[in-house]
């Protein structure tokens, strides 16, 4: 009994001891199995007495590249992993590893590499718009996800400058194609619209496809000089030829190309006019609808394209044609407002530059006027209406003015208005084709009513002038 109670007692005092020196406590980590240590936390140098590194050392082999060692740096603020010789060494991540702040790999020793070969996916900081987003450091990289390009950052900023990481070039594809081919997967191989292009410097490109290869809207196919396109057992639609001279050719198997030339008289009234006497165009078809300058047998398509260009004409000419009307205009009027109508009108000839025109003058102190009017039918073969033009001259600034109003007579439309005040030597004032086909609508036979207001005053040199008159027309 007596012995018990002597070994309660020192458990006691051994506890009050250890309990009453808790600051001054240690942890002994031994070889033997140790229970379980329940703490809030375990700090270590807790004096920090100067700034030496602390460390905690796992092992205590004789060889220290066996142990490893923990060592917080006092000065960068940042645990080192290492070997107990100092050497640097890995540390795996079975599971997540989650960084809130930067991954700096700058200062990894050798080569500061971070090895993803046995990552099954890596994800880059991803954005909608990247114009938008802050760049921190040159060289960063973003992924945009609406056009699915990756982007550098070049210049640091909020938002900053980044520029697109330039993609594969056709000619780097082609190279490292080890067939010499490309592929599309059953796709389209386009070329976005901009002024770039695509050239086959070889002595032969073939394009194959069991499809169709289109070209689309806006796009062209070029061949320069020297070139040559064939089309074997081809259909060819919707195709435009244009060439700056004539030294080209074309070669097919049948004469069915040509005599579909011949044809177009049938589908395109532009080839054709069965008008007679003044503004009629037979642009070179006899009764039989058969171009007369080649022979559909020749199965020559140059000629017959070049037949085809002759009988079109230039401006003026063929389909467009220039009715003129000089004075004294056919059938004219003169009309007065009865207001301000007092002077004289005269229909003369200028020998200087060979125009006869109509003038007016007056011994009024205040302004007078006068309209010259007449009529013309639009030819029965009549298509489209060009720009209408009169011819004025004026001797004063002051009064003198011409004012000309063109008239639908036929339904009663006015179609366009134009003034000249110019002073000086013979003037055109104009009215544009948009200007009329704004105001009026034009069919064949329909009667046109052109208005000139003539005004001026008793000053010197005052006298208002007009001239010929002309309307241009497609037939």
């Amino acid at each position: 009994m007596k012995k018990t109670m002597l070994k309660t007692l020192a458990i006691t005092i051994i506890a009050t001891t250890v309990l009453a020196q808790t600051a001054g406590a240690r942890i002994l980590f031994q070889d033997d199995d140790f229970d379980d240590v329940y703490s809030d936390g375990i700090l270590l140098d807790s004096d920090g007495s100067g700034s030496v590194n602390t460390e905690i050392q796992f092992g205590n082999d004789a060889i220290p590249a066996e142990n490893g060692v923990i060592e917080w740096d006092i000065v960068t603020n940042s645990f080192n992993f290492t070997t107990g010789d100092g050497t640097d060494t890995t540390v795996n991540v079975d599971g997540d590893l989650n960084v809130s702040g930067d991954l700096d790999i700058t200062n990894l020793t050798p080569t500061g590499v971070v090895d993803l070969t046995g990552a099954t996916s890596v994800q880059l900081k991803e954005t909608s718009d990247h114009t938008t987003e802050a760049c921190t450091v040159i060289g960063e990289v973003i992924f945009n996800t609406a056009n699915n390009n990756l982007y550098a950052c070049t210049v640091v900023g909020t938002p900053g400058t980044w520029a697109q990481i330039s993609q594969e070039t056709l000619d780097e594809a082609y190279a490292a194609d080890n067939d010499g081919t490309i592929t599309t997967n059953n796709g389209n191989f386009g070329v976005d619209a901009g002024t770039g292009s695509i050239d086959f410097d070889s002595s032969a490109f073939d394009l194959t496809t069991t499809g169709n290869a289109t070209i689309g809207t806006g796009g062209s196919f070029s061949v320069t000089s020297g070139g040559t396109v064939t089309f074997t057992d081809a259909n060819i639609t919707g195709v435009q030829l244009s060439v700056a001279d004539t030294a080209w050719t074309g070669t097919f198997a049948t004469v069915g190309i040509v005599d579909n030339m011949n044809d177009l008289r049938e589908d395109v009234d532009l080839f054709y006019s069965t008008a007679n006497g003044e503004g009629a165009s037979l642009v070179g078809i006899d009764s039989t609808a058969t171009y007369t300058n080649f022979s559909p047998l020749s199965n020559d398509v140059q000629s017959a394209l070049e037949a085809i260009d002759l009988a079109l004409g230039s401006t003026n000419n063929a389909r467009n044609e220039v009715l003129v009307f000089n004075p004294e205009y056919p059938d004219a009027v003169v009309h007065q407002d009865l207001t301000n109508n007092k002077g004289k009108l005269e229909s003369e000839f200028d020998t200087l530059n060979d125009v006869n025109f109509y003038r007016w003058t007056t011994k009024k102190p205040s302004a007078q006027d006068i309209d010259v009017r007449f009529r013309f039918p639009l030819p029965s073969d009549f298509n489209d209406i060009n720009d209408f033009t009169i011819d004025y001259r004026l001797g004063n600034a002051a009064e003198d003015q011409v004012d000309v109003t063109v008239r639908n007579a036929t339904d009663d439309d006015i179609c366009g208005t134009v003034s000249g005040t110019t002073v000086g030597g013979w003037q055109t004032a104009t009215i544009a084709e948009a200007t009329l086909e704004g105001g009026c609508v034009f069919d064949p036979e329909d009667l046109i009513e052109v208005s000139a207001k003539l005004t001026t005053d008793n000053s010197a040199s005052a006298r208002a002038e007009v001239g010929s008159v002309s309307i241009g027309y497609d037939n």
